[in-house]
């Protein structure tokens, strides 16, 4: 194993196929696998017809985890924690608690109710906590969190993400986990309200009358548009940079998604990251959240200045810089259906 690999730790999900998990826990690249609680005791947003996650195959992956002493994380994300009764949840967590490293929870009011209840855990915030400066971040810490999950914009604010790690001084054990592939587009005013609409709709079963009983307030967003340079301006992290993240010390943990993906396709995004490396289709690994059968992104045509360049940018000059445009320009192609 060479140094970049010793050096680089990867949070990966687990999607509910344990032969996925095996083969890649033993690899020895993996330091995290994330994973929702069985349905009966589930707070984590996850489709709630899935029978992926059962009780016995979550304590399955705990058991091969272990020996490879990859950490366990439990998510427990619904944004919308404290309108719930968690006490079956809770006895749920007590009953693994031994196996388990941590868990993420959205809602800022239950960090602590979770910090009495697990002394002995590491409390992560997630995504959906939306902490998304460094002010907001070290109020965080004073309450008691140990990782926050950034918000995805996050991954093109360079300065930011430098101001953030400085906290570490003063919160020692504080990590930061940055998403590296997630579908979503940059500076997307609608993306907060996705997790709240979910969950409100599942929380009181309520549906209102003028949207279809399927939407799941996901797709009202800037997905309808498939311009080149907004696509080049999503915050994905591409296999190549995780390098330069990590040398830089924007980020300690790397996290893929997602968990509900079918194996194959998250096989291949384990594998490239873990590569740090694709030669392909870079929406093959960072998709589209409406997947376009015309669109092609080549992943190995993005200029070797990307990462830096668009880390560095303060996004105040959208207007007349073409850095953006030509880099759409360069790395996608349409292709004939």
């Amino acid at each position: 194993m060479n140094k970049k690999e010793r050096l680089t730790r990867y949070s990966v999900p687990f999607n509910g196929d344990l032969s996925l998990m095996e083969e890649v826990f033993q690899t020895g690249k993996i330091y995290e696998v994330y994973f929702a609680a069985p349905r009966e005791y589930d707070l984590s947003r996850q489709d709630p017809s899935s029978e992926r996650f059962s009780r016995n195959k979550i304590s399955t992956l705990l058991k091969l985890a272990a020996p490879h002493k990859i950490r366990t994380n439990l998510l427990f994300n619904s944004p919308l924690l404290s309108m719930r009764d968690t006490k079956k949840e809770i006895r749920y967590v007590h009953s693994i608690k031994a196996q388990l490293s941590s868990v993420t929870i959205a809602d800022p009011y239950q960090i602590a109710k979770f910090r009495k209840a697990f002394p002995g855990l590491k409390i992560e915030a997630s995504v959906i906590m939306n902490l998304d400066n460094y002010a907001k971040i070290r109020k965080i810490l004073d309450y008691g969190i140990d990782v926050v999950n950034c918000p995805i914009d996050l991954n093109r604010n360079g300065s930011e993400l430098k101001k953030i790690a400085s906290l570490k001084r003063s919160h020692p054990g504080f990590m930061i986990k940055l998403l590296a592939n997630d579908e979503c587009f940059y500076g997307c005013p609608f993306k907060p309200y996705h997790y709240f609409f979910q969950d409100m709709q599942e929380l009181q079963r309520i549906i209102p009358p003028d949207r279809d009983r399927n939407d799941d307030f996901g797709h009202t967003c800037m997905a309808a548009s498939l311009d080149f340079t907004e696509l080049v301006k999503r915050p994905f992290i591409r296999p190549e940079d995780i390098g330069f993240y990590r040398r830089n010390g924007y980020g300690d943990i790397f996290k893929l998604c997602n968990r509900m993906n079918e194996t194959p396709v998250l096989r291949k995004k384990i594998l490239a990251y873990l590569d740090e490396e694709y030669d392909g289709d870079l929406l093959d690994i960072i998709r589209l959240p409406r997947r376009s059968a015309t669109l092609y992104c080549v992943n190995k045509s993005f200029p070797r200045s990307f990462i830096r360049t668009v880390t560095n940018c303060d996004k105040s000059g959208c207007r007349t810089c073409t850095y953006c445009k030509k880099t759409g320009r360069a790395v996608f192609k349409r292709i004939k259906a």
